[in-house]
């Protein structure tokens, strides 16, 4: 049943990225303070942009555990009340979601 939902949650971020991948860079709007909170398993807002070189910093504001997984990075169990930040170098859309909950998808598009 696990890895039921693993490949569930793998799908649904490619569904996300390829919905994405017809809309220019501008469609996205821009994340407010480069900042996402983990609330309501969810990620708030679910989609946004940020310049190359910016850091985006998930806040988790949940009652439980979560991840920020962007490929083959992963955060590792985010507290709550706690931080991850990571810096996007290279211009792209970048899908991502929680490894513990992976319904939990949002997308940073990266211009």
């Amino acid at each position: 049943m696990k890895k039921l939902l693993v490949v569930a949650g793998v799908v649904l971020v490619i569904a996300a990225s390829v919905g994405l991948a017809g809309c220019s860079n501008s469609a996205a709007p821009p994340l407010p303070g480069n900042a996402v909170t983990i609330e309501n398993h969810g990620f708030s807002p679910a989609v946004g942009s940020v310049k190359v070189g910016d850091t985006v910093t998930w806040t988790n504001k949940d009652s439980t555990q979560h991840t920020v997984t962007i490929g083959d990075v992963d955060s590792g169990a985010i507290g709550v009340g706690k931080t991850y930040s990571y810096k996007f170098e290279t211009a792209g859309t970048y899908p991502y979601y929680c490894r513990y909950h992976p319904s939990m998808v949002a997308t940073i598009v990266v211009q």
